[in-house]
């Protein structure tokens, strides 16, 4: 009976170690959309699937700055990109 007990023991501290090495990557994920990653590692780590999930479908911050960026180069330039 002890025997079965650690096996359970080792499954749930292996199942832990995948879960917050999944955590880790999605909140560099978070970080490179341009948000703060602390809190995007706890969701994830609270909500598993759902939290991967929502990372995923955040829109990219920095991205938008660019284009953002962009647009008033055209517009202070003149230039629309057509030739």
């Amino acid at each position: 009976m002890e025997n079965v007990l650690w096996w359970y023991v080792i499954g749930a501290i292996i199942g832990l170690t995948i879960s917050i090495a999944f955590c880790v990557t999605f909140k560099g994920i978070a970080e490179e959309k341009g948000y703060k990653g602390q809190k995007y590692f706890w969701l994830c780590f609270l909500f598993g699937l759902i939290g991967y999930i929502y990372v995923a479908a955040l829109p990219d911050l920095k991205l938008r700055s660019r284009i953002r960026d962009i647009q008033e180069i055209r517009k202070y330039t003149g230039t629309d990109g057509k030739n």
